[in-house]
């Protein structure tokens, strides 16, 4: 057979059909990338956490007088809203067996962090009262915009006007939630800060430990 004369053998012309990509292929790769995203997710929230600990934990424990408990509580608040600010809210994402304890942070985070001015919430012994803090995302909190106050009969003003107004005025508070039963009349100021503010500030910052401490665990 000499070059460039066909052989007589017969040639197999059928088109070999192509091999169609496997449809689960884009799904699995969608998969990988979502799992990369989520690691990314987790490790930043968990150097957050870190670095929020760390600031908690240098804020120290709730002073028991007055002026310096509010004082503590403004810091306190501002500590979550940064905090609040780079989680974008709340934690959204976590293993499974983190679940109990993001949402136990997250409730904190919520109560502490950032409201509008309209937002109410039910209070034992109060019934519904305002969020303190008002600030707006990327807002420091001071003196001068956390609005303390909201219960048993008070209106809500600046820290700022409850630490001039400490040993000026006075009232009584229900007791239990008993309107007929109160306490003996004490300083306004004093009263805010021993039913409320000293309570509510010392729970948090435990509650928030406890549950980064788990989460980092």
């Amino acid at each position: 057979m000499y070059r460039g004369i066909p052989s007589k053998k017969k040639i197999n012309t059928r088109k070999i059909p192509k091999r169609k990509p496997c449809r689960y292929g884009k799904y699995f790769q969608k998969l990988q990338e979502q799992e990369k995203a989520n690691t990314f997710y987790w490790e930043n929230v968990l150097e957050t956490l870190t670095n929020m600990k760390k600031d908690l934990e240098t804020l120290g424990n709730v002073p028991k007088k007055s002026v310096d408990a509010i004082k503590y509580t403004v810091e306190l608040f501002n500590i979550v809203s940064l905090y609040q600010d780079m989680l974008e809210g709340e934690i959204k994402k976590c293993p499974a067996k983190k679940y109990d304890y993001i949402s136990i942070f997250n409730e904190c985070m919520f109560f502490a962090g950032r409201h509008t001015a309209d937002e109410r919430f039910e209070l034992k012994n109060f019934g519904e009262v305002p969020y303190w803090n008002i600030t707006a995302v990327g807002e420091n909190v001071t003196m001068s915009n956390l609005m303390l106050g909201g219960e048993f009969g008070t209106v809500p003003r600046p820290a700022s006007y409850w630490i001039k107004l400490s040993k000026s005025k006075k009232c009584q508070v229900p007791i239990s939630g008993k309107v007929s039963k109160y306490s003996s009349p004490m300083w306004m100021t004093d009263a805010l800060v021993k039913y409320l503010i000293y309570g509510f500030s010392k729970d948090l910052v435990k509650d928030l430990l406890e549950s980064i401490d788990q989460i980092l665990a």
